[in-house]
């Protein structure tokens, strides 16, 4: 079996946007207008750790309305251009649990866990 690589998790722990969160402690030395799309990273997984990968993800508005559509990579790992600071329904698209409801920061970021193929999201802090 497959298990995600330390890096990859190494990069969902340590990351200061864990979450989907990402403001900077510091502010920027000028002052730049806030993005209108940033990138959020993921990884699916089925079992303890063990990635999946080509799981179709997506994000949603909390009405239902797709933002954007992506499949996991062999490393279990997903990339989605979502909006800044909007409210998601992240989920597979295989119907794999209900959807994980958060808010996207205002930089690049991680989710907190790996969203699973059955069963709840697997939090990296507990």
């Amino acid at each position: 079996m497959k298990h995600l690589s330390h890096a990859a998790i190494a990069a969902c722990l340590l990351s200061n946007t864990a979450c989907g969160g990402g403001d900077h402690l510091l502010p920027p030395a000028e002052t730049t207008a806030a993005p209108a799309t940033v990138r959020l990273r993921g990884c699916v997984v089925a079992g303890w750790l063990t990635p999946r990968a080509g799981v179709p993800v997506s994000a949603r508005t909390t009405d239902g309305r797709l933002l954007d559509r992506s499949s996991s990579d062999r490393d279990g790992i997903f990339t989605l251009r979502l909006p800044a600071r909007q409210t998601i329904a992240l989920g597979l698209d295989t119907g794999g649990g209900e959807p994980l409801l958060m808010t996207v920061g205002s930089s690049d970021g991680w989710v907190g866990g790996c969203l699973r193929e059955s069963g709840p999201v697997h939090d990296y802090q507990g």
